[in-house]
Order: structure tokens, then sequence, then C-alpha cells
């Protein structure tokens, strides 16, 4: 069965959903884009994989240059590879979020990229919008909804009523100085300058506060007060109303834009249904007030999937019987097109590189249970692998007609991946089998032949039931069952 992801393509992390009976579902939990690229979790601030998606400039990434593109067709890919092995099934279409403000120069490269992982058809949809969509979306004739996204690269807020089953955006708008970034800005800035004068150049040590000031931050969120520890530095202690009070301007700055908002679309607060707010910054507190207070009433916080549960409501929408489009012939490399790889073997040698640097790493590092784990899945993405390959030699030997070639390799796939696709494959031959002996059966009864007949009743009988083990919920198989076990031969 062939199934599409929402996926929210945030500034830090991935979060995967897809739907079941009609319902969204989250898949697995938050995936860092540091991991994607098989870069430790603690990097993430390194690779603005999203904002720098149309750089045509290579740059350095580990031992290779690489442009920014291919690191987020990699980063698909893996995303892919995961979402299949953890739901069993094979992925085809996604949906996938972008910001507010994204025109085309970014929307048309992002959608070639996605391609280029294997994902066709592909959706791109405003993160608001799939908010919206995610938690709850208004009923028609429904004052607006202003959703408000506050992330870690920019608050993005946008004004949206239902009109005859859809939703229509009135007015949007960001601001990138009012995110989680910046905030984290507010506290990195001032302590760099705390730091003995050698070290303010130094690229580990400036990384080093960074991750502090961004663990400050989060510590802030629960607690009135966090202790701060910088390199060469006495620890110190700073209050959340400190804290607060650096980051108060940018969040007026957010509430500023929700103003203009709805002057340009001549509303007010009281004429807004609800205000919707989403993401990771609305765990300080400043923020959630701020926004509670200038609404007037309880604003709704939608849960950190919202985004991801919206777009995968907006899958059933994808028409995955439509082939992938062709590239264009001046695309198309002039070598013969069963020595192309697809795009699904080159999302695995991805991931291989990924886990044999992830390896790498925890073993340089010491951490040794981490480098066999990571060999581990390496280990699981071969078998997983070489079960593709007998899956297609098993296509081919049942093209030639070699049926217990054919068997053979198919239940040697489903030995080293289970998966529904090699499971159906596989009880779909074993039936074709047993069609064969029936025939025969029903030959050598006209010739009043019943020992034999007998005999080729019991191998039909056989091979409906080892396909009743590979899908034992199959109304066909289970009539021919009946019929089989009750006839007398």
């Amino acid at each position: 069965m062939r199934v599409s992801l929402g996926i929210d393509f945030g500034t830090h992390f991935f979060r995967m959903a897809h739907l079941v009976n009609g319902k969204p579902v989250a898949v697995g939990a938050r995936m860092p884009i540091a991991r994607t690229l098989g870069v430790s979790d603690d990097s993430n601030n390194a690779i603005a994989l999203r904002a720098r998606i149309t750089d045509s400039v290579p740059v350095q990434f580990f031992h290779e240059r690489v442009t920014f593109a291919e690191l987020a067709t990699r980063a698909f890919a893996y995303l892919r590879n995961t979402a299949e092995q953890e739901l069993h099934e094979t992925v085809a279409g996604c949906v996938v979020s972008v910001p507010a403000l994204a025109g085309n120069e970014f929307r048309q490269p992002l959608t070639e990229i996605i391609r280029a992982a294997g994902f066709y058809p592909v959706r791109l949809m405003s993160a608001p919008v799939l908010a919206l969509l995610g938690h709850a979306p208004p009923l028609n004739a429904e004052p607006p909804t202003l959703v408000v996204c506050v992330g870690a690269s920019a608050l993005e807020a946008m004004l949206v009523r239902h009109e005859q089953g859809r939703l229509i955006e009135l007015e949007k708008g960001a601001r990138e100085s009012v995110s989680g970034c910046h905030f984290t800005n507010c506290l990195y800035d001032p302590w760099v300058h705390r730091l003995p004068p050698p070290q303010h150049n130094d690229e580990k040590i400036l990384r080093q506060v960074e991750s502090e000031a961004e663990r400050v931050k989060l510590a802030l969120s629960t607690a009135e007060e966090a202790s701060v520890r910088l390199p060469g530095v006495k620890p110190f202690a700073i209050r959340r109303a400190e804290f607060e009070a650096l980051i108060q301007v940018q969040v007026r700055e957010g509430i500023a834009l929700c103003d203009e908002l709805l002057a340009r679309a001549k509303l007010t607060q009281s004429d807004l249904g609800q205000v919707l707010l989403v993401g990771g910054s609305l765990a300080i507190p400043l923020v959630r007030n701020e926004f509670s207070r200038w609404y007037g009433r309880a604003p709704i916080f939608a849960n950190e999937y919202s985004v991801a549960l919206g777009a995968a409501l907006l899958c059933k929408e994808l028409d995955l019987s439509t082939p992938p489009p062709e590239p264009p012939k001046r695309l198309q490399p002039a070598v013969a097109p069963a020595a192309l790889p697809s795009p699904k073997l080159a999302a695995q040698e991805t991931m291989i590189v990924q886990y044999l640097r992830e390896a790498d790493t925890a073993a340089h590092n010491q951490n040794y249970a981490g480098a066999f784990d990571a060999l581990k899945y390496l280990a699981k993405l071969v078998d997983h692998q070489q079960a593709a390959i007998y899956f297609l030699r098993a296509q081919s030997h049942e093209q030639a007609g070699k049926n217990e070639d054919a068997l053979k390799d198919y239940e040697q796939a489903i030995k080293l991946h289970d998966t529904p696709e090699y499971r159906h494959a596989c009880a779909a031959l074993l039936l074709h089998l047993a069609d064969h002996e029936i025939s025969r059966m029903n030959n050598l009864l006209k010739q009043g032949q019943k020992g034999d007949a007998n005999r080729r009743r019991k191998d039909a009988l056989a091979r409906v039931q080892l396909a009743l083990k590979y899908v034992p919920h199959d109304p066909i198989l289970h009539r021919y069952e009946k019929v089989l076990k009750s006839s007398k031969g």
C-alpha cells in the first residue's frame, strides 16, 4: 500500500504525520534536521537548511563540498526511509509546510528537491494554514481566525477565513526579529562580552556560549532563576524577569505585526473568532502572556504537531495513481535506464553514509554504545536493501515463469524485511500456483483419477494456507480455503 506524509519542515526539526482511518496521526518523535544529515543533534544551529535552501554555492560538509539543495535532498530521503521503516508501507507523496511569505523562488526549488528524494506527488502549503487545519478548522460563516506561529526563525501571522469549504488567506506577515533564535541571541550577545578577550574569536568557545544561552532560555520557561556557566567566567545567575526585559521589545514587535494585519483587513480583536498560537517559543511565559493580554481573551495554544497533522489531512487530496513526470530530455544522462539508481536506492546510500558517520563520531568521542547502535541500524539497513534486491529478482523470476525460484526469493525478502508489499506479492504468487493445481485437479477428476486429483487438491490447499500466513485477512484466500477443504477430491 502507498501512503503519503504530512511534513512540518521547521528551522531545527522535522515532524511527520500520516492518515490512519482518515485521521491524522504523528509518525515517531520530532526529528532534528542535523540528525537527518548524520550530524550530532547539538549542531542544529550550524545547519540553516531551510534558510539557505536556494543557495547555489557549495559549502564544506565534512570531507565533501555540497550545496544546501543536495543536503536537503538527503534530509528528505532520510525522512522517507525512516517513515517507511516505521509504517511498513511504501511512502509516495507528501504535503510539506513552508513559511507564510515563501514565494515561487523558494517553493519551486524545494518541490524539485523533495521529488529528487523520491516523493511524488508533492504539495507545499503555508505553515499557519496547516496549523489551523491540524488543530481544528473554523466552520463556515465563523469570524476570521488569527494564526500566529512563533518559531525558531521568525514570527508568522495570518488572518484566515473559512468560506465554502476553503480556507481563504486574508492578510499575512512575518517578523524575523521575533523568533526563538533571536531570543537566544538576547542572552548570547551580552554573554560573549563577559568572556576573556582571547576567547572572543574562538569558534569552539562561542558555540559553547550559544548552547548555554539556549539551555538557559529553556530553563527560564519553567523556573524563575537559572545558573549560567561560561568558559573562563565565574558562574552567575539570571532571573526570568531579566530575560523578559531583554526580549520585551521583540515581543511587542510581534504584537505590532498583528495590529498591522488587522488594520489592513479593517478588523479589530473583537472581530476575531479565535487566536491560535503555535510554536516552541510559546514556552516562554512572556510571549504567552503578552498575546493573551493583547487579545483580551484566552487564545488557543496548538500542540507542536499541529502543522504536521494539518499537512497529513491534506494528503487525502493527493492523487497517488499519477506516475512521476519524466525529467526533461536535456537532463537525462546518456546511459541505459537500468544503470540508473532508483530514488529509494539513492536514499539508502545516503542513510548508509549517515550511520557510518554516526558510528565514527561516536567511537571518536568514546561513546562505544552509540557507535554499536549506529552500526546496528546500518546492519538493519543492509538487510532492507538485500530484501529489495531479493524482491526485484523474484519479480524477474516470476516474469520468466520460474515460479518456484520466485517464491523462494519472495520468502527471503520477507524474512529480511517484512513489509505488506512483499507479503502481498508472495501471496499473489501462491494463489496463482494454487490456481494451477486446481486446474490440474479438475482435469484429473474428468479423467476419473480421484487419487491424483486429491493430491492436487491438497497441494493447492497448502499453497492457499501459506498465502494466508502472509495475508491472513484476505477474503478471497479464505473462500479458496473453504472450498478446497470441503472438496472431497
